[in-house]
């Protein structure tokens, strides 16, 4: 069946649901089979205050099911289209979830614009997709830091965009609480920044050692990278074999056999 008739019968039993139909097989066979999962869809479907909202209540709980993402994006999408605020929303993250940037532009300039829902959220979305396409303008920087001052996920971003538009310290400062937070990614570039441009060795250590709590295999390399042109060259091998445990490859032609 195509997808856009899964979405048809799926609108028309959602619809029916609410007039108080009793059966769905569409969603039970979306939610594969499982009985109780199917059950609570029903409830909130019948719940819901408007038809878009249940639309948007049945895409939230299949873009959580393995091999559903697809789908859910389109219902979404539908339920956007219907006017449901919370469905814009949610479809502007998923996009951006999944690297679409440009289209999640789009509908997240409209969230922003209606002012509806968690605009902190959508503010950090926006500024996460334009800087990931390239936009480094002082617009881009606020919006990642209205999203940053309420969801750390947005920090690491910001402190990007403040790098490159030479704010260095904030930076810093930015990095060491995510990096405290345990937010991944932030340790290793607050130790690449403190060794290579700060000239704090000693500092990236710790920040390369909490990149490595973190399960980040790049800040093991790095420290033994570190270590190696330090001449601690037992020190080197110790954290590259980890490094390798971790699952960084990249190559070491002094140290590799």
């Amino acid at each position: 069946m195509r997808d856009s008739d899964v979405m048809r019968d799926l609108v028309n039993e959602i619809r029916s649901l609410r007039t108080g139909a009793g059966s769905a097989p569409v969603l039970e066979a979306l939610l594969a089979g499982r009985a109780s999962a199917a059950a609570e869809a029903m409830a909130a479907v019948r719940e819901a205050a408007s038809l878009e909202y249940a639309i948007f209540e049945v895409g939230a709980r299949l873009w959580s099911e393995d091999g559903q993402e697809l789908l859910a994006l389109e219902i979404f999408r539908e339920a956007a289209r219907r006017g449901s605020r919370e469905a814009e929303a949610a479809l502007g993250d998923a996009l951006v979830w999944m690297g679409a940037y440009e289209d999640a532009i789009t509908v997240l300039q409209s969230s922003r614009a209606s002012r509806k829902g968690d605009q902190a959220k959508v503010s950090g979305l926006l500024g996460k997709s334009l800087f990931a396409l390239g936009d480094q303008s002082a617009a881009v920087e606020e919006l990642l830091r209205e999203g940053a001052a309420e969801y750390e996920e947005f920090g690491l971003d910001h402190a990007m965009i403040l790098l490159h538009r030479g704010s260095q310290g904030e930076a810093v400062t930015i990095l060491r609480a995510l990096t405290e937070s345990g937010v991944f990614g932030s340790a290793l570039l607050l130790g690449n920044i403190l060794d290579d441009d700060l000239d704090d060795s000693e500092g990236a250590q710790t920040a390369y050692m909490k990149g490595i709590q973190s399960g980040d295999a790049h800040s093991a390399y790095n420290l033994a990278v570190l270590h190696y042109r330090h001449d601690r060259v037992a020190e080197a091998r110790h954290y590259l074999a980890v490094a390798r445990r971790m699952g960084d490859l990249s190559e070491f032609p002094d140290l590799d056999p």
